[in-house]
């Protein structure tokens, strides 16, 4: 018999309370985990040997042996308790998927990597059948961190045991509702211990997005539009999609980038649809599970992470409506769709230009007579810079070097008439250059004048400089 089977047994044989002879009395009314084992034999000696009232002292036992540091002890008691799910509420029940979380955290202390796959494999195939418990979130979303840091190793050079365990380097997602199975696609007879890095990042990425969406509509299933978990799972995988690498292609001439999108696994029209604002209000008023802003589309057998797009933004007012949010979050909910329009312009400029413009109005008149709101959002003494992700900040600390400039700022979010007046404290001649340079390549939100969107609006900015 291995040393770790005879460990093993030892723990089950603790857990049992069949060595609770050799244990002082007194030290059992002050030890909690003693006084779970006294519980667990008590409801053994009434019960039998698998009652369904054991599996709550036994996770517990678990956690407890956990943070002592056993994790052996704690994968024994984990063990029964999932033989105890089976025997009591079958083989995909909650509290097992529950259970299974638990014993991954053990099972990687020890560095047992093998198993750690194959138990979040079992887990994540029950969590997809329990959509409507609440418990699950987490589930998906540690899944959807620990695929993110994955990638981040891999990046940096690194080799998480991941990428062989799950065959990355083959083209071609799991299936989902089991991914239990054989790593590799029928057709594909690649790998899974070397290959293209393309594949490991383009596998890993989707799957992130497909964790993410699945821990949203664990959440929409259970109708907590007010969640802030909600609101900032999506703008996790909004980073996650926006960060993902880009390529530069050929436009008109011009070389531009393009996010790469994660490999399209179904073909619906929901996954590529543009939002054109006449039918902004009617996606608004739909049901948002079953339709086209359902976090994951299913469609011929076929599954999409709906998830970073325009979806995502679209979803995120949704939110704020139906949760009765304050007009000033439903405002901004709208500009951070317009946003990402007025940023998508190079594709086509005219027709994204007018739909961020329709969508900076209606973002107006959500606030209403705030006028301090007005002023915050759309005519800022600072201009409000847009990056590719609507959720990364662009504020800047102040210094006593400065440089300011005027410009004019277009309704297409462009600079113009850009124009240094003043310096100060040694500001550089390439400082200025730089700042020029700056101005001419960003996009800015549009600004908003006597109530209307301003054709351009003149801006005067003071720009700190590192001291």
């Amino acid at each position: 018999m291995s040393a770790r089977t005879n460990i093993y047994l030892v723990a089950a044989l603790v857990a049992s309370g069949a060595i609770l002879a050799q244990t002082d009395s007194d030290l059992a009314s002050q030890d909690p985990q003693q006084q779970l084992l006294d519980q667990i034999a008590e409801l053994r000696a009434k019960g039998g040997a698998t009652p369904a009232s054991l599996i709550d002292p036994l996770r517990a036992l678990a956690l407890s042996y956990e943070e002592n540091g056993d994790p052996v002890f704690a994968i024994a008691a984990l063990e029964e308790a999932r033989h105890l799910t089976h025997v009591h509420e079958g083989l995909s029940s909650a509290n097992e998927a529950l259970l299974l979380r638990q014993q991954i955290r053990s099972e990687k202390a020890l560095g047992n990597d093998a198993r750690v796959w194959g138990l979040e494999q079992d887990m994540v195939t029950i969590a997809r059948q329990n959509h409507d418990d609440i418990r699950m979130v987490p589930v998906f979303r540690e899944l959807a961190e620990d695929r993110t840091e994955a990638l981040d190793e891999y990046r940096a050079g690194g080799f998480p045991p991941e990428i062989e365990l799950g065959c990355y380097y083959v083209p071609g997602l799991r299936r989902y509702d089991d991914t239990r199975g054989d790593q590799r696609p029928p057709e594909n007879d690649g790998s899974c211990f070397s290959g293209q890095s393309a594949s490991v990042h383009r596998r890993l990425h989707a799957e992130t997005l497909m964790y993410y969406a699945d821990a949203i509509e664990a959440i929409l299933e259970n109708g907590d539009y007010a969640s802030e978990e909600l609101r900032d799972l999506e703008r996790r995988a909004f980073r996650e999609r926006q960060g993902f690498p880009d390529v530069v292609v050929q436009k008109m001439g011009d070389w531009v980038p393009v996010s790469i999108d994660p490999p399209s696994a179904a073909a619906s029209p929901c996954s590529r649809a543009g939002v054109e604002v006449e039918t902004l209000d009617r996606l608004l008023s739909s049901e948002v599970l079953g339709g086209c802003l359902a976090p994951v589309l299913q469609a011929n057998g076929l599954v999409e992470a709906n998830v970073g797009g325009w979806a995502s933004l679209v979803r995120l007012i949704a939110y704020e409506i139906r949760s009765g949010a304050p007009a000033a979050a439903r405002a901004g909910a709208f500009s951070d769709l317009a946003d990402w329009h007025l940023l998508s312009a190079f594709v086509d400029r005219d027709e994204n230009s007018e739909r961020a413009s329709l969508l900076y109005k209606r973002a107006y008149r959500e606030l209403g007579q705030d006028y301090a709101a007005r002023t915050s959002m759309f005519s800022p003494e600072v201009p409000v810079m847009l990056a590719r992700n609507p959720f990364t900040s662009t504020a800047t600390a102040g210094s006593s070097r400065y440089i300011d400039v005027s410009f004019d700022v277009t309704k297409h979010g462009d600079a113009q008439q850009i124009e240094i007046l003043d310096t100060g404290n040694g500001a550089a001649r390439a400082e200025q250059r730089d700042l020029i340079r700056l101005i001419e390549s960003a996009t800015f939100r549009p600004r908003f004048i006597d109530g209307e969107l301003a054709a351009s609006a003149p801006v005067v900015v003071r720009y700190h400089l590192p001291q």
